[in-house]
């Protein structure tokens, strides 16, 4: 359930921006009879606050509550937004499924009758795990923790304004929807209805033993350069990262940089491995590169395999591989006007200007992930930090990494002056 403040303390701006958050929030969530149903309740005071729309399996219809929303005005009244999502919760929450309150307020409890933390211990009493966005200087941050669940550093959030909110989106879904460390059990039946879950459709037995089999999956960070071998012949790496909905991805494996005699095939997937979402084979010699956005949040699947699989593999068939996140779009890599020859978007240099961090000779993806990582304060240095700032913009980061993973694949000519 979310759970948003419709007081009058929120300018009209600000709850068209909360607004465009939440439907961001819902559409991060994979809502379906089977999957996620989610409910909107907007709260004020003096008994105003309403039920925007119930707990729903139908995102468009979420979407659409959201976007409908009225301000409500008046004063801050936590305690009634809180009762009036458990109240939808205890009603139509289902039997062994996670349940969910999202709050997000400028203030805190107005009123000498509200108890907002009394209601949100009763609510955690009965099985919610409550998350709480605090936005602006209004909130109390002691309040938000005692209603918050624990540990507050993983349940509690506070940003400066409203606008702020698109950069906690990413983390606030991996919270409210971790990663599975193990493979989901199947759920237990009920009598009543909705209660009963969907089956869901027989998928095609992958390869058993080791990372050959996606539930053995190996964790890859986002940034972190992985060294590995197809070996025995027929063998197939699996690996396996949560992406948030609306997020790009960049995948780069290379083989012959390695002196290896792998022609790696890549391979993205849902996370059950049953559907193919993207797929790519030789962008430039013996690598390969992709680029896909993510449509829902969730845990994905990466496979590696020889592109004569299943007869070959063997110590000499190693590999690198780099997955990275895009936190924002890229600039066009050619002119909007389709030609037959590529427009480069920028003007051609050598390689070794820019980019090759550890001067190596080379502009390749260990020297996206050397970025990455002196970004995220893994590294306090490289090797060539005069070469870092790949577009010139002031700023290492994961864009500068991006267009060297673009240059290495043969996607863009050139990287900017």
């Amino acid at each position: 359930m979310l759970v948003v403040d419709g007081s009058g303390s929120i300018f009209a701006r600000d709850f068209a921006t909360m607004k465009d958050f939440s439907m961001n929030l819902a559409g991060s969530f994979v809502i379906s009879p089977a999957g996620g149903h989610v409910g909107v309740v907007q709260f004020s005071g003096q008994g105003q606050g309403r039920l925007e729309i119930g707990l729903s399996s139908d995102g468009a219809a979420v979407k659409a509550a959201i976007d409908g929303m009225q301000q409500i005005e008046g004063y801050t009244d936590i305690q009634e937004g809180l009762a009036l999502a458990q109240a939808e919760i205890d009603a139509h929450g289902r039997q062994g499924v996670p349940r969910i309150v999202i709050l997000l307020t400028d203030g805190q409890q107005e009123g000498a009758e509200g108890d907002p933390v009394g209601e949100a211990e009763q609510a955690r009493a009965q099985g919610t795990e409550i998350f709480a966005i605090g936005v602006g200087g209004g909130p109390n941050l002691d309040q938000l923790n005692a209603i918050a669940s624990d540990p507050d550093a993983r349940h509690v959030y506070l940003v400066e304004n409203f606008d702020s909110l698109a950069a906690i989106l990413a983390e606030l879904v991996g919270d409210a929807c971790p990663v599975p460390t193990t493979q989901p059990t199947a759920p237990v039946s009920s009598p009543e209805p909705i209660d009963t879950p969907v089956p869901e459709p027989d998928t095609p037995t992958p390869p058993s033993g080791g990372k050959d089999d996606p539930a053995t999956c190996d964790d890859i960070s986002f940034g972190v350069l992985v060294t590995d071998v197809i070996s025995p012949a027929g063998d197939w790496d699996y690996y396996c990262f949560f992406g948030g909905g609306g997020q790009t991805v960049v995948v780069d494996i290379d083989a012959s940089e390695a002196g290896s005699t792998l022609d790696p095939v890549l391979t993205l997937l849902t996370g059950d491995g049953s559907v193919i979402l993207a797929e790519n084979d030789d962008y430039g010699g013996l690598d390969s590169y992709l680029e896909y956005a993510l449509l829902s949040s969730g845990t994905y699947l990466l496979r590696v395999e020889s592109y004569d699989h299943p007869c070959c593999g063997g110590p000499a068939y190693t590999y690198t591989l780099v997955v990275v996140k895009l936190g924002g779009g890229l600039p066009p890599v050619s002119t909007p006007t389709p030609t037959s020859t590529p427009t480069p978007w920028f003007i051609p240099i050598p390689r070794s200007l820019l980019g090759d961090v550890n001067c190596d000779g080379r502009v390749n993806s260990i020297d996206a992930a050397l970025i990455l990582q002196f970004a995220a304060g893994l590294i306090d240095e490289l090797p060539c930090p005069e070469k870092d700032d790949v577009n010139v913009d002031g700023t290492i980061n994961s864009i500068d990494a991006t267009l060297i993973l673009q240059y290495d694949s043969g996607l863009i000519d050139s990287l900017p002056p």
